[in-house]
């Protein structure tokens, strides 16, 4: 297939690559659980207290006691233990999470780059190949004319085919870096189905 050019800045592939990962889904969805967790440890610092009423009557009848009472549970240490763990659990988590997205965003940056310059390498062999194929036809002409040894033609003709190498491979090298962005942005399938959708409304 002919190199297609890569439209869109890197902030626009950045911003898919990371809506559609499932590794930073994954991380982002524990810290959230992590955060809630150590919330509610916080919350469960304090314990709440409770409230009672008690009645009671004597054989007789002639009194009647009415009581309250109010306990509060007095394991404060371990509350603060596990608000404490439950704590550095979260800023694990919190920082998993940013690991994970600094290091996918690296990766994207590393194969936006790839990808626009191997299209532009491709471009510049395919210039290049298409010139030094133009000029190996001229010379081929020239030989049959009498006007180049027949050394110079088969280098020219030696030229062109290397060029035509090199232009093959820089192809191979742009189209590869781009499927291979669309990969990690999540866009390969979607292109796959348009395309498959494409051919069966020709059937």
């Amino acid at each position: 297939a002919i190199p297609q050019v890569i439209e869109h800045e890197l902030a626009y592939w950045k911003s898919i690559a990371l809506e559609h990962n499932h590794e930073l889904g994954i991380v982002q969805q524990q810290n959230r659980v992590q955060q809630l967790l150590a919330q509610r440890s916080r919350a469960d610092q304090l314990p709440d207290p409770t409230v009672g009423v008690s009645y009671a009557k004597e054989v007789s009848g002639s009194e009647k006691v009415i009581g309250v009472h109010v306990s509060v549970p007095i394991s404060f240490g371990l509350r603060s233990a596990t608000a404490e763990g439950a704590t550095q659990q979260a800023a694990i988590a919190a920082d998993q999470e940013a690991f994970a997205k600094r290091r996918l965003e690296g990766d994207i940056y590393a194969t936006h780059t790839q990808a626009v310059s191997n299209y532009n390498t491709w471009q510049q062999a395919h210039e290049a190949a298409q010139a030094i194929r133009s000029n190996a036809e001229l010379i081929a002409k020239a030989y049959s004319l009498g006007e180049y040894s027949l050394a110079d033609s088969l280098n020219a003709r030696r030229f062109a085919l290397e060029s035509s190498l090199a232009e093959n491979l820089a192809q191979l090298d742009a189209n590869e870096a781009r499927y291979r962005l669309l990969l990690d942005a999540h866009q390969l399938w979607t292109l796959n189905n348009e395309q498959d959708e494409h051919h069966a409304n020709h059937y």
